[in-house]
C-alpha cells in the first residue's frame, strides 16, 4: 500500500467515525425530542381527564380541579420552549450527520480512486519486469 493509499484509508476511517458519532447524536436528539413530545402528551391527557364528573361535586373538589387545570396549563405552555430548542438541535445535528456523510462518500471515493491507481501502477511495474520477447505475428506459422 503506498502511502497516499494509506493516508487515504485513514482519512475514510476518519470520517467513518465522525459519521457515525453524528448519527449517535441525532439519536439522542431525537430520543430528547420524543420524551418531551410524550411528556406533553400525558400533560394533555392530564388536563382532559379533569372535569366535574356525573353528579354533584363540592366547591372543594371543583376548586382543586381548577387549580390542577392552571398548573397543567402554567406545565404546558412551559413546555413549549424545550420543544423548540430540542427540534432546533435535532436539526442541526440532523444537518451534521449530512455533512458527515457527504465528507465519508468523498472520502471513500478518493480511497478508491487511490486503490486503483495503485492497481494499475503495480501492474505496470509488473509488465515492466517481465523480460522482452519478441511476438510472432497473427499470421506466422512456427516452423
Amino acid at each position: 500500500m503506498t502511502g497516499t493509499t494509506a493516508r487515504r484509508a485513514r482519512l475514510l476511517r476518519l470520517r467513518a467515525i465522525e459519521h457515525r458519532i453524528a448519527k449517535a447524536k441525532l439519536a439522542r436528539a431525537d430520543a430528547t425530542l420524543v420524551n418531551l413530545e410524550r411528556i406533553a402528551g400525558r400533560i394533555a391527557a392530564l388536563k382532559n381527564g379533569l372535569g366535574a364528573g356525573v353528579g354533584g361535586t363540592s366547591g372543594m373538589a371543583l376548586k382543586s380541579m381548577t387549580e390542577m387545570s392552571i398548573r397543567l396549563d402554567a406545565a404546558r405552555s412551559g413546555m413549549t420552549a424545550p420543544m423548540t430548542e430540542a427540534e432546533a438541535r435535532r436539526a442541526e445535528f440532523n444537518a451534521l450527520r449530512i455533512t458527515a456523510q457527504q465528507k465519508e462518500d468523498s472520502a471513500a471515493k478518493l480511497h478508491n480512486k487511490a486503490a486503483t491507481s495503485e492497481a494499475s501502477a503495480r501492474d505496470l511495474r509488473a509488465d515492466a519486469n517481465r523480460p522482452y520477447r519478441k511476438r510472432n505475428a497473427f499470421l506466422e506459422t512456427r516452423a
